[in-house]
């Protein structure tokens, strides 16, 4: 109600008269069935060839996150009180390859490419992505830092397109009202470019979230990731994520201060608040390893038995509620 009463009228909020009603006939060429029916056994094979061309690339092409292809369809029905019945149906399938390069000074620099279509018939030759893949990686070597200065910035595609987008989305005011947004108590800190690792990731929202107001990359981690699949798919974020299907402690203790994950300037831990003390211990002895300097990691626990991670400092510690939410810091390498 008290949102209510700081809200203007809105005549356009309801629904359209029945004679405004409208359906769009004929195959929209949104769904194709070949996404279903592609085997298994090929999409590994894509994956593979992709991953193959990008080491093969050149030299320096060292090593990869790997290769992965991902399918999704989904059947929408929607209907309203006025009689209005309508559907659609709409798939989609991709692969992408993450190369990791190295220079003579052991540094590494890591970047991706991808393709994805609603049918399998429209995507790009996987030799062709592994190789662009590879040489935006090799165009990230021997990187330097500019002076303080203004100067044009030409933004790649896939990022011109939803940089407004995050602008507007990272000023949502009803979130902000609401204390919605898991970003609410992180004023000045880093998001834009950030690399983001989602723990019990759920509906992927938090990575979401991240990824909308500009995060470079995120990897969700948990035991049933369709959920999060869906929502990455709907929003055509599927370039920029990797969903690991995995125990959440068996994939720490598997990747932990190697290469295979490296580190992450946001890690955000979402686990059942029934498990604290056992994500607690595993966090404490591997998280610290896996957050970048200057990394943050957001957890949120129950606030009558928070978790408890003693290995970083904690910045800020909040409670909404049933929650709590703290905010621990990387240390310095």
């Amino acid at each position: 109600m008290s949102l209510a009463r700081i809200t203007s009228e809105d005549p356009f909020a309801g629904l359209p008269e029945r004679e405004e009603f409208g359906q769009l006939e004929g195959d929209l060429g949104l769904y194709f069935e070949d996404v279903k029916e592609q085997p298994p056994a090929e999409r590994i094979e894509i994956a593979r060839r992709t991953e193959a061309a990008a080491m093969a690339y050149d030299t320096r092409i060292q090593n990869s996150r790997g290769g992965d292809f991902d399918t999704a369809t989904s059947h929408k029905i929607m209907m309203n009180s006025r009689g209005f019945v309508g559907e659609y149906r709409r798939s989609y399938c991709g692969f992408s390859v993450s190369p990791i390069a190295h220079d003579e000074k052991g540094s590494m620099q890591r970047n991706y490419w991808f393709s994805n279509a609603r049918t399998v018939t429209k995507l790009e030759d996987p030799e062709e992505i592994g190789h662009i893949a590879a040489r935006r990686t090799l165009q990230r070597l021997g990187a330097r830092q500019v002076k303080t200065q203004k100067a044009p910035v030409v933004f790649s595609a896939e990022m011109a397109q939803s940089i407004i987008g995050n602008i507007f989305d990272a000023a949502n005011g009803d979130a902000i009202y609401r204390h919605a947004s898991f970003f609410s108590g992180m004023l000045g800190e880093r998001v834009a470019g950030a690399r983001v690792l989602d723990l019990y990731c759920g509906t992927g929202a938090l990575a979401i979230e991240a990824l909308s107001r500009g995060a470079d990359r995120a990897i969700l981690v948990d035991r049933d990731t369709r959920p999060a699949l869906g929502n990455i798919e709907r929003l055509g974020l599927g370039p920029r994520a990797e969903l690991v299907r995995a125990d959440v402690g068996s994939w720490l203790e598997r990747v932990s201060g190697g290469e295979e994950a490296g580190t992450f300037d946001l890690v955000f831990v979402d686990a059942p608040y029934r498990l604290a003390d056992r994500v607690g211990q595993e966090l404490d002895s591997q998280l610290p390893g896996l957050l970048s300097e200057g990394g943050r990691a957001i957890v949120e626990s129950g606030a009558r038995r928070p978790l408890r991670i003693d290995s970083l400092p904690r910045l800020r510690q909040r409670r909404y509620g049933a929650a709590d939410v703290s905010i621990y810091g990387g240390a310095a390498k």
